[in-house]
């Protein structure tokens, strides 16, 4: 992820940012409880303990407690003898959960009295809720409400006529252990709006559910749902395709809206840019045979597709184009992309309705999702803050938000309970939805502990689930780089293989596919899996092109800018060819073997159906690419020798021939069938990276070739010379049968 939409998010940032503050951007930041016994000041100059004692008071309720120790505390964290504005309060006796929603204040002198805010205390285990029943549980008879905010007072269910009508009925909740709140509504409640509302620190937030499953339009209230009611026929059998290993799937990236938005898509007006309009069946370009859409991605022949994120997106950004990486509510699906976005059972039948349509083409489904952040930012707008304020989310040591993500706040994944809920959400997507993967964006943000923990329980549902994600952050600490997911059953997007073969991201420097050269052990460390940071090839995503930055084809053009078609296109097919045929899990750009193009522009998050629409008019000009991918991904699939699980694996199949035995800017090496039960015996791959013809002397022995520069095949020609002639920027495939 880039920053993505920082233009349009500047002024909410610089508006909600002040409600990490108490009331009023001139108040001093309230005071932190950041254990059950300690309790942590920001002061506004710096002040030593000698300076404090004897003035300090800490008042609980109406009672007045004892301070046992006042230290100053370094940038470091730790306790220092020189002044400093971060003091550290140690309280005679620890706050109990009893107390930790009442009135907590400190006092110091003449200042203003110091509200005391429950932050990392409620990381504690005595605030751990360890069910899985949190949100609306429904039955025909009645529904259970519950939710976790260990900091109300006090908390209420509000029930609404309609999404926008009044408020129908109040329902108090009562408190239970951990700061679990519960209501039980009796009658059948299916497709009933509701909120919470909570009474915090002196202050009512009505909110939405942030366990809820459906919502209004503008995802301002939640609705009870039965969710049974919005199954397809047959979705009880409905299943996508099973991997036996990472390595196995060839995935291919999309967006809802830009997929078959466009007119020439063959769908349906009315099922344009929608979840329906993804998976309707045989659909073609317009007086052309041609397919298009679903039809398309069956004939192309890759295992799953990655679509951008479709979570609840910020209902500020409701009436225009976005790519979604602005999440609101987790667990419930978009309404933008439905045929009736007013009504939430029908979105949630529609995206149901788009998974099975996949999975009946055995096509699976992976889900770009952005538990990093969340938009709205902060504040009574933000239903993560309206129920539990400042426990979501990373902030400094005077409870500013930490702006990681480079779009305002940084979700703490560290904190037990926010952990749990990114875990009960990915679950519930994979058991309710039937999700067969998850894309994370900028998981380099989460700590190590957390994608441990998510992909122990995510596998344990499913064993072959398939996790992948960004190893870096937008602007924060990286907490999970390359290298951390090494033994953890997820893999990591690889930008060392995407800029050996691209060069730069949206400049003219040229990558070895675009005739730019790259060094020998570049080329055969990305060729292998990157084992300098992985454990096996299953945890390297190769990539050269995703939604991020200019389109592949926009990259080709400007940094080819006098190059033929021919030329151009070589370059497409050639990268191609490098990700499907280099150890590793392969994913490619929605559109990249179609040439299609965002007009030159990088950052197209909101740029519209323009810039971002799968042009399949366009892309018709390009169907020699597209059948070159088509035989490619056929060629893959067929023959396990590409498909290495393990770095053992890759050590007794594939050898390099030495570089003095290739002409100049190529790569070759060969393929063992045997250890991987192939039917191919021998495999010789060579890449050629140079603008020039050059002739290469194959290894002895009689091959047939499968893949040239220009076309590929999955039954291939008798070689009748020994040797053969490279085009420009080219891959070759040779095989020898038998076993």
């Amino acid at each position: 992820m880039k920053l993505r939409y920082i233009c349009s998010t500047l002024v909410l940032i610089y508006a909600l940012t002040g409600a990490a503050r108490a009331e009023g951007v001139d108040a001093p930041p309230p005071a932190f409880l950041d254990a059950s016994d300690k309790v942590d000041l920001w002061m506004d100059r710096p002040m030593s303990s000698a300076d404090m004692a004897g003035h300090i008071t800490v008042k609980l309720g109406s009672a007045t407690d004892a301070v046992s120790r006042i230290e100053a505390i370094d940038d470091a964290g730790q306790p220092t003898a020189a002044p400093s504005r971060r003091i550290q309060l140690t309280l005679v006796r620890p706050v109990t959960p009893s107390e930790i929603a009442g009135a907590m204040s400190a006092e110091f002198g003449d200042a203003p009295v110091r509200p005391i805010v429950a932050r990392d205390v409620l990381s504690e285990p005595a605030y751990f809720y360890s069910g899985s029943d949190l949100g609306a549980a429904y039955t025909p008879s009645k529904t259970t409400f519950k939710v976790w905010s260990p900091v109300a007072a006090a908390a209420q269910v509000l029930i609404f006529r309609s999404a926008k009508g009044e408020v129908a009925r109040r329902i108090p909740m009562i408190r239970g252990a951990t700061g679990v709140w519960k209501a039980a509504v009796a009658g059948d409640l299916n497709e009933v709006y509701y909120q919470y509302r909570f009474t915090s620190y002196g202050v009512e937030r009505a909110t939405p559910d942030i366990y809820g499953h459906a919502a209004s339009v503008d995802l301002k209230r939640s609705m009870v749902i039965d969710l049974t009611r919005t199954n397809p026929a047959e979705w009880s059998s409905n299943a996508g395709p099973r991997l036996g290993k990472a390595t196995e799937a060839v995935v291919y990236e999309m967006h809802v809206r830009d997929f078959m938005v466009s007119p020439a898509s063959g769908v349906p007006a009315n099922l344009r840019g929608k979840y329906l309009g993804v998976t309707t069946p045989k659909t073609h370009l317009p007086n052309d045979s041609a397919p298009t859409g679903l039809a398309y991605l069956k004939m192309l022949g890759v295992t799953h597709v990655q679509i951008l994120p479709f979570q609840g997106i910020n209902p500020e950004h409701a009436g225009g184009y976005n790519w979604g990486y602005e999440t609101d509510l987790f667990n419930v699906p978009e309404p933008r992309y439905a045929t009736k976005p007013g009504n939430p059972a029908q979105v949630i039948r529609e995206v149901k309705a788009m998974v099975a349509g996949l999975h009946q083409e055995q096509i699976g489904v992976v889900m770009d999702v952005v538990y990093n952040h969340t938009v709205p930012v902060s504040g009574d707008a933000s239903p993560f803050w309206a129920t539990v304020p400042y426990y979501y989310f990373r902030t400094n040591f005077q409870g500013d938000l930490l702006n990681e993500s480079g779009v305002g706040n940084a979700v703490d994944d560290e904190r037990p309970m926010v952990r749990k809920f990114i875990i009960d959400s990915l679950l519930y997507w994979m058991r309710e939805y039937k999700i067969d993967g998850f894309r994370f964006d900028l998981l380099g943000m989460f700590a190590p502990e957390t994608v441990r923990a998510i992909s122990a329980r995510l596998h344990q549902a499913r064993p072959d689930v398939l996790l992948y994600g960004e190893p870096w952050t937008g602007g924060g600490p990286t907490r999970f780089g390359k290298g951390a997911q090494r033994g953890l059953g997820v893999a990591v997007f690889n930008d060392n293989f995407r800029n050996t073969l691209r060069g730069d991201l949206n400049g003219d420097r040229a990558g070895f596919a675009l005739g730019g050269g790259a060094s020998f052990d570049s080329l055969r460390t990305a060729i292998t899996g990157s084992p300098e940071f992985t454990n096996s090839p299953q945890e390297s995503i190769n990539y050269v092109s995703i939604h991020d930055d200019m389109s592949y084809w926009d990259k080709v053009v400007k940094t080819l800018p006098g190059a033929d078609l021919t030329t151009q296109k070589s370059a497409i097919k050639l990268s191609g060819a490098m990700v499907l045929l280099s150890q590793g899990v392969a994913v490619l750009e929605g559109g990249v073997e179609m040439g299609r193009t965002k007009s030159g522009v990088a950052n197209s998050y909101n740029r519209g159906d323009e810039i971002n629409q799968f042009d399949w008019t366009h892309g018709a000009q390009f169907a020699d690419v597209s059948n070159y991918y088509k035989k490619l991904i056929a060629i893959r699939r067929a023959h396990p020798a590409f498909r290495c699980a393990s770095a053992e694996d890759v050590q007794r199949t594939l050898a390099f021939l030495p570089e003095s035995a290739v002409p100049a800017q190529t790569i070759a090496f060969t393929l063992d069938g045997a250890p991987r039960g192939d039917s191919w015996r021998k495999t010789l791959v060579i890449f050629h990276g140079a603008f020039t013809l050059a002739t290469m002397t194959l290894p002895s022995g009689a091959w047939k070739l499968a893949v040239d520069g220009a076309q590929a095949t999955t039954l291939g020609a008798q070689v009748t010379s020994q040797e053969l002639t490279l085009a420009p920027l080219s891959a070759y495939v040779l095989y020898q049968e038998g076993r």
